[in-house]
């Protein structure tokens, strides 16, 4: 699965500031979503540590935990077997299992390979989405509220999002993708710091820590 997918899953919460599907979506979809969203921007940092399930259609499926450090353009991913590091200006990816390092320039536009959080929330500005309220569901006493969103191209890969909500905390707790193909990614949030103190080392990766490492710097 790309790592991007994931990306997108945890910046969901920020991308529907300023959407302009008032006239096709649920306007009371798209009032919950930015008052998650006007949560989100109160912080600088954030941190997220996360399960995700892949379900591939004929392929089975697989479970992995990570981490999200996010501050503005800058990130951190972790999923064990692959790190994202990215200050902004560079984006480095650590593949533990054949223990190599690209490094490319954090070209964030929508043609490339990388996406920032503000490239996706400038793709919801269109109407390329429409929001609808979905169910109210309750789990361990607590109710959440889902929200799916529907692609408006015939031709996308993906069939619907379903986003689960905790209005009370502010916060998005379960992101659901289904593909056209059958396979399904869910994104179970574990946990959600919110303004947390992050050093801007934190997000440039000194590839002398990976010594058996093979660098490929891809930068022009």
């Amino acid at each position: 699965m790309p790592y991007l997918i994931i990306i997108f899953c945890f910046i969901s919460s920020g991308i529907f500031a300023q959407s302009n599907l008032g006239e096709t979506s649920d306007p009371e979809a798209i009032a919950i979503l930015k008052k998650i969203k006007a949560d989100y921007d109160k912080y600088d940092a954030h941190k997220l540590e996360f399960d995700l399930q892949i379900e591939l259609a004929g392929q089975g499926s697989e479970t992995q935990s990570g981490y999200l450090i996010q501050s503005g353009e800058k990130l951190v991913l972790n999923t064990g077997q692959q790190q994202i590091m990215s200050d902004g200006e560079t984006v480095w990816v650590y593949l533990k299992d054949i223990e190599e390092i690209q490094i490319n320039d954090a070209d964030f536009s929508e043609d490339e390979g990388f996406m920032s959080p503000s490239t996706v929330f400038e793709m919801y500005n269109s109407n390329e989405f429409i929001f609808a309220l979905g169910n109210t569901v309750s789990e361990n006493g607590k109710s959440f509220q889902e929200v799916e969103a529907k692609p408006t191209d015939r031709y996308s890969e993906y069939a619907k999002f379903r986003i689960t909500l905790d209005e009370k905390n502010k916060s998005i707790t379960k992101m659901m993708i289904f593909s056209k193909d059958g396979s399904r990614y869910t994104l179970n949030i574990t946990a959600h710091r919110k303004g947390i103190e992050v050093e801007t080392s934190t997000f440039v990766m000194d590839t002398n820590k990976y010594p058996d490492a093979h660098v490929e710097d891809l930068r022009f």
